[in-house]
């Protein structure tokens, strides 16, 4: 009983994580869209567009892959090489996954404790046309290492699994 309980708070966190990240990412690309739109309107409107726009966009749009960074990890639409992968037996097949996924697990956790640091670099930065903190679009290199870690970690232990059985 408490595992079916457990299991099921997991995949309601699960479900709430993906969801969250769904919402985000539809919300920075708006917003990124919605930037170059401004720009598109105010250069023909005035000439110029402000100089904050193009600043505003790009955060956006940095914002928007770091959230479907994640999303791409859960659902394995990163480019994979499967010619070899394919001929494979399923247990070689979990295995390279394994390897694969503690290789994913290393860099990206490297990523995270590095990205911690920059964050703090960027307390003291501003951006040179909205005046925000660098920390700001520099917290999304640790959003992106979070949840990519995350849904490889959630596979990672699938593959265990699999490997146990």
């Amino acid at each position: 009983m408490k595992k079916t309980s457990k299991h099921r708070a997991g995949s309601r966190l699960a479900r709430g994580i993906s969801r969250l990240l769904k919402v985000a990412t539809l919300l920075s690309s708006a917003a990124f869209m919605g930037m170059v739109v401004l720009q598109i309107v105010a250069r023909f409107a005035f000439t110029q567009a402000p100089s904050w726009t193009e600043e505003a966009a790009r955060i956006f749009f940095i914002f928007t892959i770091s959230f479907a960074a994640g999303l791409a990890a859960k659902s394995k639409y990163y480019v994979a090489m499967d010619l070899l992968y394919n001929r494979l037996s399923p247990r070689m097949q979990n295995w390279l996954d394994l390897l694969n996924n503690l290789l994913v697990l290393l860099l990206f956790g490297l990523m995270l404790v590095y990205s911690i640091d920059f964050i703090r670099l960027g307390m003291v930065e501003t951006s040179p046309s909205m005046r925000v903190p660098m920390a700001i679009p520099f917290a999304s290199m640790f959003i992106m290492a979070l949840f990519i870690l995350y849904y490889v970690l959630l596979d990672t232990l699938r593959a265990l699994k699999s490997l146990r059985s």
